[in-house]
């Protein structure tokens, strides 16, 4: 398992320094990088990119959530057939030759306007589902935390179908997507390693181009896991607790059907978004919705809108992002110490399992980027972010702080594409 963010942080320099670029017998190799800074002063938390990255409670500067690097070979085998294969080194939770893994997939086109793959592929659900991990291509440092953050999984494993068409002016390109994901988390205190399922996953989006702007809407759903046994038995002694007479019982029987509900539930996902870009203005919106019952995931309404202003190789950006929960702040207002020593230590369970995923925040940033050589640019960001208290879904800590904090993040990315 690959831990240490100095083995990251070279390889992203030697990508940088042996630029490899091969078009040749049908076989093309292409690939990115990224050098990333990043800082926060906060004692009791630590940042990150997104859910499936190590967690770093006392980590203030970091090299690790920000450096990555990837290598394509795409492979065409008959003017019908193509082999795609992506390879990413980057900070993980867990990183094996399967995590790395990516992108391994097998494409066929009947015709020119369908396109259908199977294998490992993109998981399509938002608008940089093809590019979440080329910095280069967007105008921040990392896309918005509180919609990219929290989505796990950067690909699955199935089938998809995709058929472009035109009406009019306007180009649409519509597909559908399913299978299975998968990714390895660990909580926000990095006590252990999690691994999360996306069973009979499915995802249908539609998107379209006219002259500057870009539309697209899409839909996902999928079932998440049944509960572990080890799981179901401590589920198991919070019901049995509903037996006991007054608010005790009532909020222990309350208790455990969340619990219970958590596991083996179906979650929903929309999407929307919109771009404009007319080679000087870039305009970028995106929101989302997630429902489930379940309280393994946090589900609310997310977004962003990003505007910049390209001035020659500069192009300075504005960003507001924020989540906002759909559930109040799961609270316990009986009396379990009559239960004797277990009964405080099964409703603090109770309580930190279904506030676990939870996420109330909203950041503004700044930042400014700049293409000073063909296929590279840096950049340089200020995050600030006001958390809500018990809702640090976002961040790493030893214990959830009690209270709301405002955070301020600077960042620096050096981003190429070869």
């Amino acid at each position: 398992m690959l831990k240490h963010p100095r083995f990251i942080f070279c390889a992203c320099l030697m990508a940088f320094s042996c630029p490899i670029q091969a078009d040749f017998a049908g076989l093309k190799v292409s690939g990115f990088a990224s050098v990333g800074f990043s800082f926060e002063g906060e004692e009791e938390l630590g940042a990150f990119r997104d859910n499936t990255q190590r967690k770093r409670p006392d980590s203030d500067f970091s090299l690790a959530p920000d450096s990555q690097a990837g290598v394509q070979f795409s492979y065409r085998i008959s003017p019908k057939w193509q082999a795609t294969t992506q390879f990413v080194l980057a900070d993980k939770a867990k990183y094996d030759l399967d995590s790395a893994t990516e992108w391994a997939f097998i494409g066929y086109s009947p015709a020119p306007d369908i396109d259908i793959r199977a294998g490992r592929m993109a998981v399509d659900i938002f608008k940089l589902s093809e590019v979440r991990r080329v910095d280069y291509t967007y105008l921040w440092v990392r896309p918005p935390l509180e919609l990219y953050g929290w989505i796990t999984p950067y690909s699955i494993d199935g089938v998809d179908v995709a058929k472009s068409f035109s009406a009019g002016s306007v180009y649409l390109r519509a597909k559908l997507q399913y299978g299975s994901a998968r990714a390895d988390i660990e909580p926000p205190d990095a006590s252990r390693l999690l691994q999360t399922r996306f069973n009979d996953l499915f995802t249908a989006s539609l998107t379209g181009d006219y002259r500057f702007w870009s539309a697209r809407l899409s839909y996902a759903q999928f079932k998440i896991p049944e509960a572990t046994e080890g799981q179901r038995g401590l589920f198991d002694a919070v019901a049995g607790i509903g037996n006991f007479p007054g608010p005790l019982g009532a909020e222990a029987n309350q208790f455990a059907t969340r619990l219970a509900d958590s596991y083996g539930a179906t979650a929903r996902y929309y999407q929307a978004g919109l771009s404009y870009d007319d080679g000087a203005y870039v305009l970028d919106l995106e929101l989302a919705r997630m429902n489930s019952d379940s309280y393994v995931l946090p589900t609310g309404n997310a977004g962003y809108i990003s505007l910049g202003y390209r001035v020659g190789a500069l192009t300075p950006y504005v960003v507001y992002s924020a989540f906002e929960p759909d559930r109040d702040l799961v609270t316990s207002t009986a009396d379990w110490s009559v239960l004797g020593p277990g009964g405080d230590g099964l409703k603090d369970f109770s309580v930190a399992f279904l506030n676990g995923a939870r996420i109330d925040q909203h950041t503004t940033s700044a930042g400014v980027r700049w293409d000073f050589e063909q296929r590279l640019a840096l950049k340089a960001q200020w995050d600030r972010t006001k958390v809500e208290s018990q809702a640090y879904g976002l961040w790493a800590f030893d214990e959830s702080p009690s209270v709301d904090s405002t955070v301020n993040v600077f960042s620096l990315s050096l981003n190429y594409i070869f």
